[in-house]
């Protein structure tokens, strides 16, 4: 059986997936580029971004140190260019999500 060539974007995609080390809910690489999130390899500035916000660490004593990142919050405002203003968050009381952003999923009781 042969292998079928996987696309360049679909395989960006399973590398930074295999990076994260995923738990939980995954989204394919397949339909990740069917949305256009295609990932740039010469993001320089993303980088530089990224390191800004890691530091060495070892887990315990006798490991050796690994990048960690000890701010979801700093990564999430430097990298990702997000803000954290109350006025942009839904699902609260001041701001309910959207009926159009929600799916629900009665065979597990919930609400996505």
């Amino acid at each position: 059986m042969a292998n079928a060539r996987v696309a360049p974007e679909v395989q960006a995609h399973l590398e930074w997936i295999g990076f994260v080390q995923p738990t939980g809910l995954v989204v394919s690489p397949a339909a990740l580029v069917r949305a256009g999130a295609i990932l740039d390899r010469r993001d320089v500035q993303g980088q530089l971004l990224l390191k800004e916000c890691v530091v060495e660490r070892a887990a315990d004593p006798d490991s050796q140190t690994k990048p960690f990142v000890p701010s979801f919050e700093t990564f999430a405002r430097k990298v990702l260019g997000w803000c954290f203003s109350p006025e942009y968050y839904a699902g609260t009381p001041e701001c309910p999500m959207p009926a159009e952003l929600q799916v629900t999923l009665p065979e597990y009781g919930e609400t996505l």
